[in-house]
């Protein structure tokens, strides 16, 4: 039979582990009196935003009838966890009944909306309204803070973290290079921003919130003159690109990303370009608006590289030679020099302002830098010499021989104690503790878990962290806990196969090689790029199968979601590539499992075409349900060319297995298979 897997229950020598729960940011003790007398119109306004995105459709819009039977229509029924303002507020906090927590609201933002419910449904249509005595407020905990904000921790993510950049660019991998961070477009590996002045502001993102609906964006200042930096593809910047996908990657005969290798604090790019192979490291040059790009570029066809560009204008100036190029825009500087060797190579700058690199057709591997270089105002020129000098004292590396791995990032195992259960009954739950005080600030939100031959665990976080976990035991006295890989893209599945951690990231199947055997991710090998990734913050990929031929799948959210088909679940081949769709119409499958003979099982959220969480077992071109006729302000089916108002629903679909009430379960998760006989009549 089916036995449902809650977060991190795993199934050793007949007993069942779970984490201990999970903590949130701390946050100083709230003035709650203080924050419900300075309510006023304001929060009002900013209340009913909150209400029509979160609880409308639950608790409906008129106060007299909510569309959700066991909802209270706060209008017209009393209510059940109490009506006043702090009880309400206690509601949104710690959850109650078959209402869950919104901690992803700040406690300013909780209050915000009781005050909206009291002064819209209360207090003109229900007896519960409670008037603000002095006796009333006096009651309330006492505090200091007005809850307008969470605790925020500066995270260690590596040398880069992958994510979204704002809500155009959905597959980016960000650096942070001493006093300048750059951004690449893993779509296409052009640059998709370079600043200075800090890293990325991620305090909106689930890095940092519970439900996290914010977008990581540039926390600094553009550098000028640097921006522009991109390939050519079949030598020219005008390419063609009627056929690209709006939401993917570039056909592979242009650009095929590979992958990341980590030497140390660096991290050095594995693409192609026009079919020919290229390493690429970027590192900054410290004090300085400065960047410097080392190159192991293999043989092949001959390729063209803006590196800069700027505004053109009537007293734009340049110069080259086959070394170096410059340009000036009034006052404004910007040049690049190279390194190594750079026979052959050659530098234009064309009408448009860009500064472009002419790399020869080869028979040879070659290796060399480019340094880039702005400055502005009668010290730029110095400035750049200074730099050049710099650079000049370093030598070009070969980049392959940093492939194979480097010293240890991360190199403290941490290690916590577990809880064996005292219960004598025949299934009982032992605890495995997080380490949840780390020094990376690591939080530990799990999203997902496998387990090597060896008994060892692989578990990945809702940040982008994978650890292993050792000594996995009867005793669980001596847990040992080892970060192997960060900075990965809302990793929720992960799959061991052949002791290969693979994971499921919202942009793309990651597989993770160890060379050096150390413990920690040296490749993170882009093993199937998704085709279609969306920049809502709820277009989630779940979970990870793997059937008997060794086929991967993965699903794809389809409400809030830009996906062309929605819901969809993806398989993809033993040996990765490209991916497709084997069945269709889920709304939100949080998870999914696999039978023993191989049959693909997913579970769905309740909400718009669902009435009910509910399993279903999967057939290739199975249809399960979810119909795109919904739309949003920051999500639209197929980015737009979906008319959701001419769809025509099909009459019927693949029913599930079963449909789950509300009061046991809504918002299921995995599935596993039980046919151990250790586990009695559940097997």
């Amino acid at each position: 039979m089916l036995f449902k897997l809650t977060l991190l229950i795993l199934l050793i020598t007949g007993n069942l582990f779970s984490a201990k729960k999970m903590k949130g940011p701390s946050l100083p003790k709230l003035d709650h009196a203080g924050i419900i007398l300075s309510m006023d119109e304001q929060d009002f306004k900013a209340g009913e935003v909150i209400y029509k995105g979160l609880c409308i459709n639950c608790h409906g819009a008129d106060g007299k009838t909510a569309p959700l039977p066991t909802a209270r229509a706060f209008g017209a029924q009393p209510f059940k966890f109490g009506s006043d303002p702090h009880s309400i507020f206690k509601t949104l906090t710690k959850g109650n009944g078959l209402m869950g927590p919104m901690l992803h609201l700040t406690p300013h933002e909780r209050y915000q909306v009781t005050h909206y419910i009291a002064e819209k449904y209360l207090k003109p249509f229900n007896n519960g309204y409670q008037t603000l005595s002095d006796q009333y407020l006096n009651k309330l905990p006492k505090g200091t803070d007005m809850g307008t904000g969470e605790e925020q921790q500066e995270r260690n993510f590596g040398p880069g973290l992958a994510s979204q950049l704002g809500r155009d660019i959905p597959s980016v991998m960000s650096l942070k290079l001493s006093s300048l961070s750059i951004s690449y477009n893993l779509h296409n590996m052009n640059q998709a921003q370079i600043w200075d002045g800090g890293f990325l502001n991620i305090s909106n993102t689930q890095h940092m919130k519970l439900r996290g609906g914010g977008v990581a964006e540039p926390e600094g200042k553009p550098l000028i003159g640097l921006q522009g930096w991109q390939w050519a593809h079949d030598n020219r910047f005008d390419y063609s690109k009627e056929h690209l996908l709006p939401r993917g990657p570039m056909p592979s005969k242009w650009m095929h990303y590979k992958g990341h290798y980590l030497y140390h604090q660096n991290m050095i790019f594995s693409y192609s370009i026009d079919q020919r192979s290229i390493l690429e490291m970027p590192q900054s040059v410290t004090g300085s608006k400065a960047i410097v790009h080392t190159f192991e570029i293999q043989a092949g066809s001959a390729l063209k590289l803006a590196v800069a560009q700027l505004e053109p204008h009537s007293n734009m100036t340049s110069q080259t030679s086959q070394g170096s190029a410059t340009m000036f825009n009034g006052t404004h500087m910007t040049a690049a020099k190279l390194f190594g060797e750079i026979a052959g190579l050659s530098w234009s700058v064309e009408k448009n302002g860009q500064m472009v690199l002419h790399i020869p057709r080869s028979q040879h591997t070659q290796k060399f830098r480019i340094l880039r270089y702005t400055g502005q105002g009668d010290l730029a020129k110095q400035g750049f010499h200074d730099v050049e000098k710099l650079v000049q004292q370093e030598k070009t590396v070969q980049l392959s021989s940093y492939t194979k791995g480097g010293a240890l990032r991360w190199a403290k195992t941490l290690k916590t104690k577990g809880h064996v259960s005292s219960q004598k009954n025949a299934y009982v739950i032992d605890t495995l503790t997080l380490p949840e005080s780390n020094p990376w600030n690591s939080w530990f939100r799990t999203s997902a878990l496998d387990f090597f031959k060896d008994g060892r665990m692989a578990l990945a976080t809702h940040g982008g962290d994978i650890w292993i976990v050792s000594n996995i035991n009867d005793k669980l006295d001596n847990l040992q806990w080892k970060r192997y890989a960060a900075g990965l893209y809302e990793p929720f599945g992960l799959r061991v196969v052949h002791d290969k951690v693979y994971v499921t990231c919202k942009d793309r199947l990651v597989r993770l090689h160890d060379y050096n055997e150390d413990g920690e991710a040296d490749f993170y090998e882009s093993f199937s790029a998704d085709d279609d990734v969306s920049t809502f913050f709820h277009a989630f990929n779940f979970d990870l199968q793997t059937d008997k031929k060794g086929n991967f799948y993965y699903a794809k959210s389809g409400q809030y979601t830009s996906y062309k088909h929605p819901g969809s679940v993806i398989k993809v081949g033993p040996n990765g590539g490209k991916g497709e769709i084997y069945c269709t119409g889920f709304r939100t499958p949080n998870g999914m499992g696999i039978t023993n003979n191989g049959i693909i099982s997913v579970s769905d959220n309740e909400g718009t075409w669902m009435p009910a969480s509910k399993v279903s077992l999967t057939k290739p071109g199975g249809f399960y349900g979810y119909v795109q006729t919904k739309t949003g302000s920051k999500w639209q089916p197929d980015g737009g060319k979906i008319d959701v108002t001419k769809v025509v629903p099909p009459k019927t679909f693949d029913q599930p297995l079963m449909w789950i009430p509300k009061y046991v379960d809504n918002s299921s998760g995995g599935q596993l298979w039980v046919d151990d006989e250790r586990w009695g009549p559940l097997s």
